[in-house]
């Protein structure tokens, strides 16, 4: 077990340090230079550990190596509490975290949290019904940026398998939070969507004018990307990650075979068509099971189970598409995401198959 001793009783404080009793911190000593809270290299004793409470040296300090860190003991608004719980990264931002009811207006509600470096400092992008805050505390000072939501023209996420760049765009200018968790940037841009005002149409262009850039796109069934998916191991295939629009649209065919099933899951935003295309499909919604012919087509609302499995002995093979678009990959999913979408865990079969 990592010891709590106090520095006082084994390793002199030096006179230019002022330690207040009464409150356990020192002042005077510089920030380590991670200053994300957590157990540091001790800045009086090079050869023990000492906890940075975000702003702070505490007291608290010991031998051997560091131990996991603990998690915030602050007391947590409940809708901060649930975007914390859903995001993959939280080093860096906890600070921001801690402190984000205190900007909030009365009535304000957070939806979704990211953290990410914006003019080369990390912070905390929060995402709620009225406006996107950005958040960036350091031990000198602490940095606020408000966007009113209803001023913000587009959001977007861009990036490879781990990370990437969230931008957000004005009529007048963009920014953009770069050093973003994938999983977490998508999510906050999926739920963004719904408060993006349309962008004025483009006009028509004139004989002489350049057209935009890419006014449609095709993918070939023959170029189509085809995969298994983590947990049923489904053959399906992203098309409108293919296509270049999975920012604003999800799409997928999924082609289930004799004795599987897709996942039983929710989502908290998405609205989901399921299009059955071939075979006899069979959608279980709830506790409910309903069977479907070739063009039949059923929507379900977030926060509604549902789960298209194939009791038969013949392909099925279904489009599911729907908006906004969430993260779906369980690989980059906290437990309490995990949980939450999936209640009856990932690789739950309906009692048709069981």
């Amino acid at each position: 077990m990592f010891p709590r001793i106090d520095v006082r009783k084994n390793q002199p404080v030096p006179a230019s340090i002022k330690y207040d009793p009464g409150v356990s911190t020192f002042e005077n000593l510089a920030p380590p230079r991670d200053v994300s809270v957590g157990w540091k290299i001790d800045p009086l004793n090079g050869l023990q550990y000492r906890w940075w409470d975000g702003r702070s040296w505490t007291e608290h300090a010991g031998v051997g190596p560091a131990p996991e860190q603990p998690r915030m003991t602050s007391v947590l608004r409940a809708d901060i509490e649930l975007a914390a719980q859903r995001m993959h990264v939280t080093a860096g931002a906890k600070r921001e975290i801690a402190r984000l009811r205190d900007v909030l207006r009365d009535g304000e509600r957070v939806l979704e949290m990211t953290r990410g470096e914006l003019d080369g400092r990390t912070g905390l992008l929060a995402l709620t019904d009225q406006r996107l805050i950005y958040l960036s505390d350091d031990a000198q000072s602490a940095h606020e940026q408000y966007f009113a939501i209803d001023t913000v023209t587009m959001v977007s996420f861009t990036g490879g398998m781990i990370s990437g760049n969230l931008a957000i765009g004005f009529a007048d200018h963009r920014l953009d939070l770069t050093s973003v968790t994938k999983s977490d940037g998508k999510r906050l841009v999926a739920a963004a969507q719904r408060f993006i005002r349309p962008a004025e149409p483009v006009p028509a262009t004139t004989q002489g004018e350049t057209p935009a850039a890419d006014p449609y796109r095709v993918l070939r069934s023959s170029d189509q990307f085809w995969r298994r998916s983590n947990q049923m191991k489904v053959l399906n295939t992203d098309l409108t990650e293919q296509l270049g629009c999975g920012e604003s649209l999800g799409a997928r065919l999924w082609r289930i075979e004799p004795g599987q099933a897709s996942t039983m899951h929710r989502h908290r935003l998405t609205t989901e068509v399921y299009l059955l295309l071939e075979g006899t499909g069979k959608l279980r919604i709830g506790e409910e099971s309903i069977e479907l012919a070739p063009m039949d087509t059923v929507v379900v609302e977030p926060g509604t189970l549902r789960q298209p499995f194939n009791d038969t002995d013949a392909d099925q093979l279904w489009l599911v598409f729907g908006a906004p678009p969430e993260a779906a990959n369980t690989v980059d999913m906290s437990e309490a995401e995990l949980a939450w979408h999936y209640p009856d865990g990932p690789q739950s079969l309906p009692p048709e198959l069981t």
